[in-house]
């Protein structure tokens, strides 16, 4: 069993009855060759290895240059001199056997004392998501995973951070040292921390590397460092590390902070994330998207019973998908003939539902099933309530979605259960028809099956339908600058497990309110549609929806919920704002020159800017003010 902990430790110079002797510790094998023992230093919340006996091989003195040294004399002579860092290895049988492995040698710093005890700090640089401590300060408010390469190796106690911009010594302007950290979760890559209250408010302050160069170690290869704890304490910090602000999220739980998932929730989360990420970059797919639509899309897969993709023939829409079939584990290196993932293509003439579940046959009294694989997929869902199932409606618009989709869009707002109903066909039929077994009158859609689809937005196909906007998600993907095309990313998704579905419901948090704040923005928006727009306004559903969606943003980098909110706006109110020059010139006028000259919709956004920038929905309403001017409508 490994310990991939990070550990620090000094030779140990207990004998074998416990006597601190001039040799003790330092052992001869029967081989001959010498290996000493090792005493941990790191400050931890229980004693589990401080008392143990916790050897280092040979082999590991071979790697640290200590095999040249014959003598046991000699070896107590040079071991003074460093100090060293390590992870464990236990083995049960025979008998409990603690060894270090991945053993690094440090010489001992001036200020180094014999009885001191340390704690390993993780060192954060800027990356492209965190380019300053500002940046960092921001995901600490709101609980965003943070990156971290050597995330493994810490314990998850640790309350102290440093943030170093560029690595010179003498940078106190741009870097900081953090402390009252509560880590939430650790896996892999990331670190969250815990959303800082007034009663666990984060110590932010000023770190000059040099005023610790005695005391710190840092560890080769890895963004950590031991810190003697001494150094950490109140007097000895305001003295080296001025503090420069308290940092507390000021939101209450009335004004609806979303509350941290239990833990495991988020980690397995980040995971599934991750290896998204990863397959949408792999040559399969080679696809480069903006990482926020990525998580908007996740999100909305995770909070909605029906997500569409829309954009320009040609971008990879039905691509995204498939990969986020291949992260959970359900296909296969983009094989869409997977029994867990059914690719449907829409055909123009479909006219009913019939066309996309099939008909019964009375001369030969048999069910036949649509050549969509649709009901087949829905049966096997039925059968395996534990798996995951996803269909996709692959360009869904090129015929009605309303007339061959209607029994869907009926029963998917529906809550789990009886209800969840579609009919096959009449049910005094099943004593008549020789498959009925197989295929019964009604089919129950459970949980366990996502709905996607992707839409074109050209000339050659239909207009959605007021209806299908309240009870979808529709995501428009940004087009990423041909010259930002990253290269491909060499992925192998077989090792990728499959996730459940009771693992992926674990991802959901529970229901939380809006905020009063946040339910006025709405009933104002609402409002000002309905001025404009008689009949179209927003509607429980479409508000209930938004609620679900906020309450489960995974906190990922920059995705947090002022972001969530802004996507919100764009995916499920903006698609409503259509109609002639006449209805909407007064709503989508972006003239910034003056604020009486702005569009309606516009100064709303503005008066709420505390809640969000409303970035993307800006660049939305700038493209619906285009397009008004050139077509006179808006679609």
């Amino acid at each position: 069993m490994q310990n991939k902990q990070l550990f620090i430790g000094i030779w140990d110079q207990r004998d074998e009855y416990g006597s601190i002797r001039d040799t003790g510790g330092i052992i001869r094998e029967k081989s001959g060759k010498l290996l000493f023992n090792v005493k941990i230093l790191n400050e931890l919340s229980n004693n589990q290895y401080h008392d143990m006996e916790i050897h280092v091989y040979p082999q590991e003195l071979e790697k640290i240059g200590f095999d040249k040294i014959l003598t046991t004399n000699e070896m107590a002579e040079e071991l003074p001199k460093w100090v060293f860092t390590f992870n464990l290895e236990i083995k049960k049988e025979p008998r409990d056997n603690v060894f270090a492995t991945n053993v690094k040698r440090l010489p001992r710093n001036n200020d180094f004392q014999d009885m001191d005890k340390f704690e390993l700090v993780p060192v954060f640089h800027k990356t492209e998501d965190i380019l300053d401590f500002k940046a960092f300060n921001h995901a600490l408010l709101n609980g965003s995973a943070v990156e971290f390469n050597d995330a493994q190796l810490l314990n998850d106690d640790e309350s102290f951070a440093i943030f170093q911009s560029d690595g010179e010594v003498d940078n106190s302007d741009t870097d900081r040292i953090y402390e009252n950290l509560i880590i939430h979760d650790i896996q892999n890559q990331y670190i969250t921390y815990d959303v800082p209250s007034e009663n666990t408010a984060i110590t932010e302050r000023d770190w000059n590397k040099r005023d610790w160069i005695d005391a710190i170690y840092e560890v080769e290869d890895l963004n950590l460092a031991f810190i003697p704890s001494r150094y950490l304490m109140a007097k000895k910090l305001e003295k080296i590390a001025p503090k420069t602000e308290e940092l507390v999220n000021t939101v209450s739980d009335s004004e609806n902070v979303v509350k941290s998932k239990p833990e495991g929730d988020r980690a397995l989360e980040y995971r599934l994330i991750d290896r998204f990420i990863k397959i949408t970059k792999s040559p399969d797919y080679d696809l480069t998207f903006n990482l926020l639509d990525l998580l908007n899309f996740h999100n909305s897969i995770k909070s909605n019973t029906f997500t569409i993709l829309a954009g320009l023939s040609g971008t990879g829409k039905s691509k995204i998908a498939s990969a986020y079939a291949e992260a959970i584990g359900i296909l296969s290196n983009n094989d869409s003939n997977s029994d867990q993932f059914n690719l449907v293509s829409v055909r123009p003439f479909w006219q009913d539902d019939a066309d996309l579940l099939g008909y019964v046959d009375t001369l030969s009294n048999n069910y036949h099933p649509g050549d969509s694989g649709l009901v087949d997929t829905l049966i096997a869902a039925n059968k395996n309530p534990d798996k995951i199932y996803m269909v996709l409606l692959d360009e869904m618009n090129l015929a009605k979605v309303e007339h061959y989709f209607s029994q869907f869009l009926s029963v998917l707002e529906m809550k789990q259960g009886r209800e969840r109903n579609i009919k096959l066909y009449d049910k005094s039929l099943e004593r008549r028809l020789y498959n009925s077994d197989k295929y019964p009158s009604q089919i129950n859609i459970g949980s366990n099956v996502k709905f996607v689809g992707t839409m074109n937005t050209d000339e050659s196909t239909f207009q959605l339908s007021d209806k299908l906007l309240d009870r979808a998600s529709i995501i428009s993907l940004e087009i990423i600058p041909f010259m930002d095309k990253q290269p491909a990313l060499q992925v192998d998704s077989s090792s990728f497990s499959e996730i459940t579905l009771d693992q992926y419901n674990n991802m959901k948090a529970d229901h939380s309110e809006l905020s009063k704040e946040e339910l006025t923005f709405f009933w104002k928006f609402d409002q000002l549609i309905e001025k404009h727009l008689p009949n179209v306004g927003l509607g429980w559903r479409v508000l209930n929806s938004i609620k679900v969606f906020l309450a489960n943003v995974p906190n990922y980098k920059e995705f947090d919920r002022k972001v969530a909110l802004d996507y919100q706006v764009a995916q499920r109110i903006l698609p409503k704002v259509r109609g002639t020059e006449s209805m909407l010139k007064d709503l989508l006028t972006l003239n910034t020159s003056s604020d009486d000259k702005k569009g309606q919709i516009v100064q709303l956004l503005d008066t709420y800017s505390e809640m969000s920038n409303f970035e993307l929905s800006k660049r939305i309403l700038s493209k619906k003010e285009l397009e008004l001017k050139v077509n006179g409508f808006v679609r």
